[in-house]
């Protein structure tokens, strides 16, 4: 299996760091190089599928 490894310092540790960007009204999760701090991804601050589940248990609405 190949080893993730950051694209600007060579790093194999990473962290996810949740900040709200300027101009946005959301937060969201940088995956990021845990010594140099390069962004490599993003992701939701909120997990949708369960927020949805959980609406929908409350409406009484099966999903599956």
């Amino acid at each position: 299996m190949a080893l993730s490894s950051c694209p600007k310092c060579g790093g194999h540790y990473f962290e996810t760091v949740i900040k709200e960007p300027s101009g946005s009204r959301f937060k969201v999760q940088f995956i990021q190089c845990a010594s140099c701090g390069c962004v490599v991804g993003t992701s939701e601050y909120y997990n949708i599928g369960a927020l949805l589940h959980k609406l929908a248990e409350k409406l009484n609405i099966r999903l599956d």
